[in-house]
């Protein structure tokens, strides 16, 4: 069921309760609950192009990540994934939380590098393993000579890419 941008206030003002659901989201609802952020830090637009490639390439995956708006209806957390959604012009499905506490911190974590979920799978040497695909990614793209955010590849391609070098071995 997509919650269409009129529903929102009135969804979460009615019962004042935090409520999580699953939810597709179109471009149009994106940018749509785009215009309910109001006090939001600056839009990274190489974060979202980033984003927006891993949409439209079939890379992103729902992965307990939330969008969420606090009690009032306001966007106070997900605006780059809203705006990847749509610079891809590609939909995709997120849980959105209503009702959310809107003075805690959101998005102060680290993010996670590749060579943090190759330890956690239990690789040895994570750190050189992660340099490694990186410059093979590279090479392969005909990037050895910069990083953009076109020729930079996902946790998931890194993954595809290990694979493919065990299995040749």
């Amino acid at each position: 069921m997509v919650t269409q941008m009129s529903n929102v206030k009135s969804a979460v003002n009615e019962n004042m309760l935090t409520r999580v659901e699953e939810v597709y989201i179109t471009p149009e609802v994106a940018k749509n609950w785009l215009a309910l952020n109001h006090n939001f830090r600056r839009l990274d637009t190489k974060r979202a192009r980033y984003f927006a490639q891993q949409i439209r390439h079939g890379g992103w995956q729902m992965n307990g990540e939330t969008i969420k708006f606090d009690a009032a209806g306001n966007l106070i957390d997900g605006q780059h994934r809203l705006q990847a959604c749509v610079i891809a012009g590609v939909p995709f499905r997120s849980l959105v939380v209503w009702g959310a506490i809107s003075d805690l911190h959101v998005d102060t974590g680290k993010p996670r590098n590749f060579s943090d979920v190759l330890n956690s799978r239990g690789e040895s040497n994570a750190h050189v393993l992660a340099a490694g695909l990186r410059l093979l990614h590279r090479h392969l793209s005909g990037s050895m000579r910069s990083v953009s955010i076109d020729t930079k590849a996902s946790h998931g391609q890194y993954s595809r890419s290990l694979r493919r070098t065990r299995k040749s071995d």
